[in-house]
């Protein structure tokens, strides 16, 4: 006969039964079991046991009794200045490592001082930090297979020999030097994490200047980012917001020589043959400082890069790369004009430095995703170019959002009515034809109704007529169509801010679309009156506007 088990009483379950009548040498005693508990929340989860009502207090000691007896099948060590116990938190990782056998380690250690911290650096670097602590870790370098370190001090690179990171695949490095050390030369520790020959992943980030930085032999990752300061303008401003590399003090990161790209342009040289990911940043880059690190009278060919991100001033290092399996390219350049007074000038020319890297020989025949956000003052001409160099483009994104230029923006009726398909012009049937997902991001203010703020032509402005124009471009890239013998293909996702205060779009958004998807989408009965409407109106959008139009092919 089987036996049937009752199922315990939920108000008499404790966790007792999970101790141990002996304890081995390894197991952590009363006193570092509370040093633990600040790590817990990693591993705070409802109770493992099916139909167990257990209260938050009950659970909590389940899983600290469980975690100081049980060998960890996964180990994530993250110590923060914010959360860590001041004096405690190198017990409680010797507890971790004691206790987790052979597990994979995940390690991130967070030094960054919030404004209001009672301490100063001297004290994170003597008091906070445990160097017995690091010394247990780096001793199990082997098993470590992330490591995100902020801000950890120089010396620890130095105290600790240099050991094999077998199984590392994820490395986030970032520093930010004194204000006081504008000239005083650091090194990124590369070479300390030499040996780790299965590295992915490598994001680098710096305030002030470093020297070179060399790149180990046995590195080989596919993915590396470089960001040489934060964002510049409101980006920047935003980002650290966020919490996004707040660790770049806002007083200090717009001293001039402080923020360069070039000590990074060594690695990504040497790293060309074999990225297929490559992201980087910096606020301002004067092309002249490239001499003697990166040949700008010729292009470098990055011949497995299938992704690129420029932010800001990197944008420019757009027009020195080929990359033939180039498949997905981000350039963002802050146009606002959030603290202009405050940081180096602009010199690049984001679209410019694009179309040279479309229209290079040999490069961006597999492009299928492009995301533009030009800065101010970018020439209209030249996006068109971009747009022409990629008919095989599928995904496109243009952001002007935050730019500062209204009503002189680049993102305007000329765009709109060039995406446009009309019979009676070649051109607008030309760009294009592979689109599938779109995004329209235009200026703010061409969004909003302006009354007394804004006059035009001594009237107020109006974002009706541009949003009219979009439902007429949405309409003519609604279904598949033929020209001169090529497949026209039809939308099927889409986005933008011009419809505040109006209907929703007939599409989906780009981000709730699969690419997979191949079925046509099928229009809302909303969707459907309201594109009556607007092709019913009486004014032609294009003539309602206040705004210029210029005259081109598209016209």
């Amino acid at each position: 006969m089987d036996t049937i088990r009752t199922r315990p009483n939920p108000n008499e379950w404790a966790p007792l039964s999970l101790r141990r009548k002996h304890r081995d040498a390894s197991e952590p005693t009363d006193d570092t079991k509370a040093a633990i508990h600040f790590i817990l929340g990693e591993i705070y989860k409802p109770a493992p046991t099916r139909n167990l009502q257990l209260s938050p207090q009950q659970r909590a000691y389940a899983w600290a009794c469980h975690a100081v007896i049980a060998p960890w099948r996964r180990l994530s060590a993250d110590v923060s200045l914010e959360d860590s116990p001041r004096r405690r938190w190198g017990e409680a990782v010797a507890a971790y490592v004691a206790r987790s056998a052979d597990a994979l380690l995940h390690i991130r250690i967070d030094l960054y001082r919030p404004r209001d911290f009672p301490f100063q650096p001297a004290w994170v670097d003597n008091v906070f930090w445990r160097r017995e602590a690091w010394a247990q870790l780096c001793e199990h370098a082997y098993r470590w297979e992330s490591a995100h370190l902020e801000l950890i001090p120089a010396f620890a690179f130095s105290e600790t020999p240099a050991v094999p990171f077998a199984r590392l695949t994820t490395l986030t490095w970032r520093y930010a030097a004194p204000p006081a050390w504008p000239r005083s030369s650091y090194t990124i520790p590369t070479t300390f994490f030499a040996q780790a020959p299965h590295l992915q992943s490598v994001t680098l980030c710096y305030n002030t200047e470093p020297l070179p930085i060399e790149i180990p032999r046995a590195w080989r990752m596919p993915s590396l980012s470089v960001w040489a300061g934060p964002r510049r303008g409101r980006a920047g401003v935003e980002m650290m917001a966020r919490g996004h590399l707040d660790l770049y003090n806002p007083d200090t990161d717009a001293v001039s020589p402080w923020k360069t790209l070039v000590p990074a342009l060594s690695i990504v040289c040497a790293a060309r043959h074999w990225l297929r990911d490559l992201e980087l940043c910096v606020g301002s880059l004067d092309p002249r400082t490239l001499q003697g690190t990166m040949d700008i009278s010729s292009t470098t060919e990055f011949p497995m890069l299938e992704r690129l991100v420029l932010y800001d001033d990197a944008c420019q290092l757009a027009s020195l790369i080929v990359a033939p399996q180039l498949r997905d390219v981000k350039v963002d350049a802050d146009g606002s004009d959030e603290r202009r007074d405050r940081h180096d000038p602009f010199w690049g020319h984001p679209l410019l430095s694009v179309s040279h890297l479309l229209t290079n020989p040999g490069g961006c025949a597999h492009l299928r995703s492009l995301y533009l956000s030009p800065q101010m003052g970018e020439d209209l001409r030249t996006l068109f170019t971009c747009l022409e160099s990629v008919p095989m483009l599928e995904q496109l994104v243009l952001d002007t959002e935050a730019n500062d230029d209204f009503p002189d923006g680049i993102l305007r009726f000329e765009i709109v009515l060039a995406l446009t398909r009309r019979a009676n012009n070649v051109h607008s049937l030309a760009l294009l034809p592979s689109l599938v997902a779109l995004t329209l991001n235009f200026e703010i203010c061409m969004t909003m109704y302006m009354n007394e703020e804004v006059m035009l032509d001594d009237a107020p402005y109006s974002p009706l007529p541009m949003y009219n124009a979009v439902w007429r471009m949405l309409a003519s890239r609604r279904l598949e169509q033929y020209h001169g013998g090529s497949t026209l293909r039809a939308l099927r996702a889409f986005s933008s801010n011009i419809n505040q205060g109006y209907a929703s779009w007939p599409l989906p958004a780009p981000a709730q679309w699969s690419m997979s998807a191949t079925s046509a989408v099928d229009w809302s009965s909303e969707a459907e009156e309201e594109l009556a409407r607007v092709l019913h109106e009486e004014e032609d959008p294009y003539d309602e506007t206040l705004l210029d139009i210029a005259e081109n092919e598209y016209s």
